[in-house]
Protein backbone atom coordinates (compact mmCIF):
# COMPACT_ATOMS: atom_id res chain seq x y z
CA UNK A 1 0.00 0.00 0.00
CA UNK A 2 3.01 2.44 -0.08
CA UNK A 3 5.72 3.38 -2.23
CA UNK A 4 9.05 2.47 -0.62
CA UNK A 5 11.26 5.45 -2.81
CA UNK A 6 9.19 8.03 -1.08
CA UNK A 7 8.90 6.97 2.38
CA UNK A 8 11.14 6.02 5.39
CA UNK A 9 9.96 2.44 6.74
CA UNK A 10 10.75 1.51 10.02
CA UNK A 11 10.72 -1.96 11.07
CA UNK A 12 10.82 -2.09 15.18
CA UNK A 13 11.20 -5.70 15.92
CA UNK A 14 10.26 -7.66 19.30
CA UNK A 15 12.92 -7.06 22.33
CA UNK A 16 14.87 -9.23 23.69
CA UNK A 17 13.79 -8.35 27.00
CA UNK A 18 11.26 -8.50 29.77
CA UNK A 19 8.49 -6.37 27.82
CA UNK A 20 5.52 -7.14 30.30
CA UNK A 21 7.22 -5.19 32.74
CA UNK A 22 9.05 -2.78 31.35
CA UNK A 23 7.65 -1.85 27.76
CA UNK A 24 11.09 -0.16 25.88
CA UNK A 25 9.36 -1.45 22.64
CA UNK A 26 6.23 -0.82 23.76
CA UNK A 27 7.62 2.71 24.88
CA UNK A 28 9.73 3.58 21.72
CA UNK A 29 6.73 2.54 19.36
CA UNK A 30 4.52 5.14 20.78
CA UNK A 31 6.74 7.91 20.69
CA UNK A 32 7.50 6.87 16.92
CA UNK A 33 3.75 6.60 15.99
CA UNK A 34 3.28 9.85 17.88
CA UNK A 35 6.27 11.86 16.26
CA UNK A 36 4.97 10.70 12.66
CA UNK A 37 1.08 10.64 13.20
CA UNK A 38 -0.41 12.88 9.98
CA UNK A 39 3.17 12.40 8.22
CA UNK A 40 2.34 10.23 5.04
CA UNK A 41 6.21 9.62 4.48
CA UNK A 42 6.96 7.20 7.29
CA UNK A 43 5.85 3.60 8.03
CA UNK A 44 6.15 2.13 11.31
CA UNK A 45 6.15 -1.91 11.07
CA UNK A 46 5.53 -3.33 14.48
CA UNK A 47 7.75 -6.92 14.24
CA UNK A 48 6.14 -10.10 16.05
CA UNK A 49 9.71 -12.00 15.67
CA UNK A 50 12.52 -10.88 18.70
CA UNK A 51 15.64 -10.54 16.63
CA UNK A 52 19.20 -11.68 18.52
CA UNK A 53 21.41 -10.32 15.28
CA UNK A 54 22.77 -8.02 12.67
CA UNK A 55 22.20 -11.02 9.93
CA UNK A 56 18.34 -11.98 11.23
CA UNK A 57 17.46 -8.03 11.81
CA UNK A 58 18.46 -7.37 7.86
CA UNK A 59 16.91 -10.39 6.67
CA UNK A 60 13.83 -9.17 8.55
CA UNK A 61 14.17 -6.21 7.31
CA UNK A 62 14.30 -6.89 3.17
CA UNK A 63 11.22 -9.19 3.79
CA UNK A 64 9.46 -6.18 4.92
CA UNK A 65 11.18 -3.58 2.53
CA UNK A 66 12.66 -1.38 5.41
CA UNK A 67 15.09 1.07 5.31
CA UNK A 68 15.63 0.74 8.90
CA UNK A 69 15.53 -2.15 11.73
CA UNK A 70 15.65 -1.51 15.30
CA UNK A 71 16.18 -4.18 17.88
CA UNK A 72 17.71 -4.50 21.37
CA UNK A 73 18.48 -6.23 24.31
CA UNK A 74 18.04 -5.76 28.06
CA UNK A 75 17.75 -7.61 31.01
CA UNK A 76 16.06 -6.34 35.03
CA UNK A 77 19.57 -6.05 36.40
CA UNK A 78 21.54 -3.62 38.57
CA UNK A 79 22.99 -2.75 35.24
CA UNK A 80 20.32 -3.21 32.31
CA UNK A 81 22.96 -3.63 29.97
CA UNK A 82 20.56 -1.71 26.99
CA UNK A 83 22.11 -2.40 23.46
CA UNK A 84 19.79 -1.08 20.96
CA UNK A 85 21.04 -1.48 17.11
CA UNK A 86 20.00 -0.22 14.09
CA UNK A 87 20.07 -1.64 10.76
CA UNK A 88 20.52 0.89 7.90
CA UNK A 89 19.37 -0.95 5.13
CA UNK A 90 19.25 1.80 2.67
CA UNK A 91 22.84 3.40 3.00
CA UNK A 92 22.97 5.22 0.01
CA UNK A 93 19.63 6.91 0.86
CA UNK A 94 20.83 7.41 4.70
CA UNK A 95 23.98 8.56 4.43
CA UNK A 96 24.39 10.02 7.92
CA UNK A 97 24.29 6.59 9.89
CA UNK A 98 26.41 3.21 9.46
CA UNK A 99 24.65 0.19 7.80
CA UNK A 100 25.25 -1.22 11.62
CA UNK A 101 24.79 1.32 14.51
CA UNK A 102 24.80 0.47 18.38
CA UNK A 103 23.93 1.93 21.25
CA UNK A 104 24.32 1.49 24.49
CA UNK A 105 22.69 3.86 26.74
CA UNK A 106 23.98 4.21 30.96
CA UNK A 107 21.21 3.43 33.10
CA UNK A 108 20.39 1.80 36.40
CA UNK A 109 17.75 -0.37 37.53
CA UNK A 110 16.00 2.02 38.60
CA UNK A 111 15.90 4.52 36.02
CA UNK A 112 14.18 1.19 34.00
CA UNK A 113 11.46 1.00 36.97
CA UNK A 114 10.59 4.24 36.58
CA UNK A 115 10.63 4.72 32.94
CA UNK A 116 13.32 7.40 32.37
CA UNK A 117 15.36 5.33 30.06
CA UNK A 118 12.30 4.36 28.02
CA UNK A 119 11.11 7.65 27.80
CA UNK A 120 14.38 9.12 27.01
CA UNK A 121 15.29 6.15 24.22
CA UNK A 122 11.53 6.40 22.54
CA UNK A 123 12.45 10.40 22.00
CA UNK A 124 16.03 9.99 20.68
CA UNK A 125 14.16 7.51 18.58
CA UNK A 126 11.70 9.40 17.02
CA UNK A 127 14.16 12.39 16.56
CA UNK A 128 16.67 10.09 14.34
CA UNK A 129 13.25 8.96 12.60
CA UNK A 130 12.18 12.93 12.04
CA UNK A 131 15.76 13.95 10.83
CA UNK A 132 16.01 10.77 8.52
CA UNK A 133 12.65 12.45 6.82
CA UNK A 134 13.98 15.69 6.31
CA UNK A 135 17.26 14.16 4.75
CA UNK A 136 14.96 12.11 2.77
CA UNK A 137 12.61 15.01 1.51
CA UNK A 138 15.90 17.13 1.12
CA UNK A 139 16.91 13.97 -1.28
CA UNK A 140 13.61 14.13 -3.52
CA UNK A 141 13.92 17.98 -3.61
CA UNK A 142 11.33 18.99 -1.17
CA UNK A 143 13.69 21.34 0.63
CA UNK A 144 11.11 23.52 2.56
CA UNK A 145 9.46 20.62 3.87
CA UNK A 146 13.23 19.62 5.13
CA UNK A 147 13.48 22.98 6.67
CA UNK A 148 10.27 21.93 8.61
CA UNK A 149 11.32 18.73 9.89
CA UNK A 150 15.53 19.90 10.45
CA UNK A 151 13.40 23.40 12.39
CA UNK A 152 11.26 21.07 14.42
CA UNK A 153 13.87 19.23 15.67
CA UNK A 154 15.68 21.99 16.88
CA UNK A 155 12.47 23.79 18.64
CA UNK A 156 11.61 20.70 20.43
CA UNK A 157 15.18 20.93 21.62
CA UNK A 158 15.42 17.30 21.63
CA UNK A 159 18.76 16.34 20.29
CA UNK A 160 19.35 13.17 19.90
CA UNK A 161 22.37 11.16 20.40
CA UNK A 162 21.72 8.92 17.77
CA UNK A 163 22.41 12.07 15.39
CA UNK A 164 25.22 14.52 14.45
CA UNK A 165 23.96 18.10 15.52
CA UNK A 166 26.99 19.07 12.65
CA UNK A 167 24.49 16.81 10.66
CA UNK A 168 21.29 18.86 11.34
CA UNK A 169 23.27 21.94 10.91
CA UNK A 170 24.58 21.28 7.84
CA UNK A 171 21.96 19.87 6.10
CA UNK A 172 19.89 22.78 7.18
CA UNK A 173 21.95 25.24 5.43
CA UNK A 174 22.04 23.28 2.53
CA UNK A 175 18.28 22.89 2.25
CA UNK A 176 18.52 26.76 2.67
CA UNK A 177 21.18 26.86 0.32
CA UNK A 178 18.72 25.06 -2.72
CA UNK A 179 15.98 27.55 -1.89
CA UNK A 180 18.16 30.45 -2.16
CA UNK A 181 18.03 31.53 1.20
CA UNK A 182 21.36 32.59 1.25
CA UNK A 183 20.53 34.27 5.03
CA UNK A 184 19.59 31.38 6.29
CA UNK A 185 22.08 28.81 4.81
CA UNK A 186 25.06 30.71 6.69
CA UNK A 187 23.38 30.68 9.54
CA UNK A 188 23.16 26.89 9.50
CA UNK A 189 26.86 26.78 8.53
CA UNK A 190 28.32 28.71 10.94
CA UNK A 191 26.17 26.81 13.79
CA UNK A 192 27.89 23.67 12.33
CA UNK A 193 31.13 25.11 11.83
CA UNK A 194 31.21 26.22 15.44
CA UNK A 195 30.27 22.65 16.48
CA UNK A 196 33.53 20.93 14.17
CA UNK A 197 35.73 23.45 12.28
CA UNK A 198 37.73 20.62 10.31
CA UNK A 199 34.75 19.82 7.87
CA UNK A 200 35.72 21.32 4.40
CA UNK A 201 31.97 21.12 2.97
CA UNK A 202 30.33 24.03 5.32
CA UNK A 203 32.89 26.21 4.64
CA UNK A 204 32.78 25.49 0.68
CA UNK A 205 28.79 25.90 0.80
CA UNK A 206 28.91 28.72 2.89
CA UNK A 207 31.26 30.38 0.44
CA UNK A 208 28.61 29.87 -2.01
CA UNK A 209 25.95 31.82 -0.04
CA UNK A 210 28.49 34.56 0.70
CA UNK A 211 29.35 35.23 -3.13
CA UNK A 212 25.76 35.05 -3.95
CA UNK A 213 25.07 37.81 -1.54
CA UNK A 214 28.59 39.89 -3.24
CA UNK A 215 30.69 39.46 -0.18
CA UNK A 216 33.26 38.09 -1.91
CA UNK A 217 36.17 38.79 0.90
CA UNK A 218 34.14 36.55 2.82
CA UNK A 219 33.38 34.08 0.50
CA UNK A 220 37.11 34.05 -0.59
CA UNK A 221 38.22 33.16 3.12
CA UNK A 222 35.59 30.31 3.17
CA UNK A 223 37.36 28.72 0.45
CA UNK A 224 41.27 29.10 1.88
CA UNK A 225 39.62 27.51 4.36
CA UNK A 226 38.02 24.46 2.36
CA UNK A 227 41.37 23.90 0.67
CA UNK A 228 43.62 23.70 3.90
CA UNK A 229 41.27 21.44 5.30
CA UNK A 230 41.00 19.86 1.72
CA UNK A 231 43.71 20.48 -0.99
CA UNK A 232 43.18 18.05 -3.31
CA UNK A 233 39.19 19.47 -3.68
CA UNK A 234 39.11 21.02 -7.39
CA UNK A 235 35.64 22.85 -6.88
CA UNK A 236 37.18 24.96 -4.16
CA UNK A 237 39.89 25.94 -6.29
CA UNK A 238 37.78 26.76 -9.12
CA UNK A 239 35.36 29.15 -7.32
CA UNK A 240 38.70 30.50 -5.22
CA UNK A 241 39.54 31.33 -9.03
CA UNK A 242 36.34 32.60 -10.17
CA UNK A 243 36.31 34.53 -6.97
CA UNK A 244 40.00 36.09 -7.87
CA UNK A 245 38.43 36.99 -11.74
CA UNK A 246 35.95 38.71 -10.34
CA UNK A 247 38.15 41.13 -8.40
CA UNK A 248 40.08 41.79 -11.28
CA UNK A 249 43.02 39.21 -10.08
CA UNK A 250 43.70 37.23 -12.59
CA UNK A 251 47.30 35.96 -12.31
CA UNK A 252 45.83 34.79 -8.64
CA UNK A 253 43.01 33.24 -10.84
CA UNK A 254 44.96 31.23 -13.10
CA UNK A 255 46.98 30.09 -10.25
CA UNK A 256 43.67 28.05 -8.71
CA UNK A 257 42.70 27.15 -12.22
CA UNK A 258 46.39 25.71 -12.69
CA UNK A 259 45.90 23.65 -9.49
CA UNK A 260 42.22 22.33 -10.19
CA UNK A 261 43.79 21.05 -13.22
CA UNK A 262 46.87 19.36 -12.05
CA UNK A 263 43.75 17.76 -9.69
CA UNK A 264 41.89 17.00 -12.14
CA UNK A 265 43.00 17.18 -16.00
CA UNK A 266 40.28 16.35 -17.83
CA UNK A 267 37.46 19.27 -16.25
CA UNK A 268 36.32 21.72 -19.01
CA UNK A 269 35.73 24.07 -16.99
CA UNK A 270 39.17 24.86 -15.42
CA UNK A 271 40.52 25.18 -18.85
CA UNK A 272 37.14 27.15 -19.82
CA UNK A 273 38.01 30.12 -16.64
CA UNK A 274 41.55 29.94 -17.01
CA UNK A 275 41.14 30.65 -20.73
CA UNK A 276 39.09 33.98 -19.88
CA UNK A 277 41.23 34.99 -17.10
CA UNK A 278 44.23 34.65 -20.27
CA UNK A 279 42.02 36.74 -22.31
CA UNK A 280 41.49 39.36 -19.77
CA UNK A 281 45.53 39.51 -19.30
CA UNK A 282 45.70 39.60 -23.06
CA UNK A 283 47.51 36.42 -23.04
CA UNK A 284 45.62 35.50 -26.60
CA UNK A 285 47.89 32.34 -27.52
CA UNK A 286 47.22 31.13 -24.08
CA UNK A 287 43.85 31.47 -23.86
CA UNK A 288 43.09 29.87 -27.38
CA UNK A 289 45.23 26.65 -25.91
CA UNK A 290 42.76 26.55 -23.45
CA UNK A 291 39.88 26.84 -25.36
CA UNK A 292 41.48 24.09 -27.52
CA UNK A 293 41.09 21.96 -24.52
CA UNK A 294 37.46 22.80 -23.50
CA UNK A 295 36.43 21.79 -26.82
CA UNK A 296 39.04 18.86 -27.05
CA UNK A 297 37.12 17.33 -23.96
CA UNK A 298 33.41 18.81 -24.58
CA UNK A 299 32.70 19.25 -27.98
CA UNK A 300 29.42 20.65 -27.76
CA UNK A 301 30.42 23.50 -25.92
CA UNK A 302 29.57 26.67 -28.04
CA UNK A 303 30.95 29.02 -25.64
CA UNK A 304 34.13 27.65 -26.40
CA UNK A 305 34.03 27.78 -30.28
CA UNK A 306 32.77 31.75 -30.16
CA UNK A 307 35.46 32.98 -27.69
CA UNK A 308 38.32 31.00 -29.78
CA UNK A 309 36.70 32.76 -32.90
CA UNK A 310 36.93 36.19 -31.05
CA UNK A 311 40.64 35.41 -30.28
CA UNK A 312 41.29 34.18 -33.80
CA UNK A 313 40.13 37.58 -34.91
CA UNK A 314 42.39 39.21 -32.78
Amino acid sequence: DYCKEDKVIVLVAAFDGPEERYGLRRQMLEDLQEATKGYEDTVIIEGDDVVTSSESARELGEDEKADLVIWAWYRPTENPNITVHIENLSPTDFITIQESETYQPQASLAQLESFEIQRQLGSETSTLISFLNGMLRFESGDYKAAIEYFEKILEEDDISTLISLYDLFFNLGNSHLALGNHEGAIQGYDEAIELDSQKADAYFNRGISYFVLGQNKRAIEDYDKAIEINPEDASAYINRGNLHADLGQDERAIEDFDKAIEINPEDAVSYYNRGISYLALGQYEQAIEDFDKVIEVNPEDATAYYNRGLLHAK
